[in-house]
């Protein structure tokens, strides 16, 4: 998501969510926009699990969210 020049974002967690036994299903990841392009159209682009590589090493396995990568194996 791109906020640019007009999304505001808010999320609120009941608190029996909170403290149950819980998993993870989602993560977001925020960066702020340099100044020049801060006053962009808001934006949004969805990416399935699918989308996203795996990388399995040492029986350890990791799906990659953010950044480079060289996978070597796809579960």
């Amino acid at each position: 998501m791109v906020a640019g020049r007009g999304v505001t974002h808010s999320e609120r967690t009941s608190e029996a969510a909170r403290s149950g036994p819980n998993s993870l299903f989602g993560i977001q990841t925020w960066l702020a926009l340099p100044d020049s392009p801060e006053d962009v159209a808001p934006s949004f682009e969805h990416h399935r699990k699918e989308a996203l590589p795996v990388i399995v090493d040492r029986g350890v396995s990791v799906r990659l969210i953010l950044g480079p990568h060289i996978a070597k194996e796809r579960p």
